[in-house]
């Protein structure tokens, strides 16, 4: 077997430069405005997902993520809190 050398690519795997280009993207009606309290996430089950919806009611901005915590594989992001770091949207 020929093995790569240390320091070099340990695979010949194609990188995508849009991880997103082969996601489903569309708008879905998942309740009304009202429904979601401002500046806190709301756990919703879409399908058999279950997304965090974040109502950043200071900025006037709408963010989704999947609830579950990339970490702990715990369904709990919409527990989180919402913030930014140097200008870059994170839940915490």
């Amino acid at each position: 077997v020929d093995w790569a050398k240390d320091g070099e690519v340990q695979t010949n795997w194609q990188v995508e430069t849009d991880i997103f280009a082969n996601s489903d993207k569309k708008w879905v009606a998942v309740g009304k405005a009202n429904d979601f309290a401002p500046n806190v996430g709301t756990p919703i089950l879409y399908s058999d997902t279950q997304l965090a919806i974040f109502n950043n009611a200071q900025r006037g901005e709408w963010y989704c993520t999947q609830n579950m915590c990339p970490h702990k594989q715990a369904f709990v992001l919409s527990q989180g809190i919402i913030g930014d770091v140097s200008g870059i949207d994170k839940v915490a």
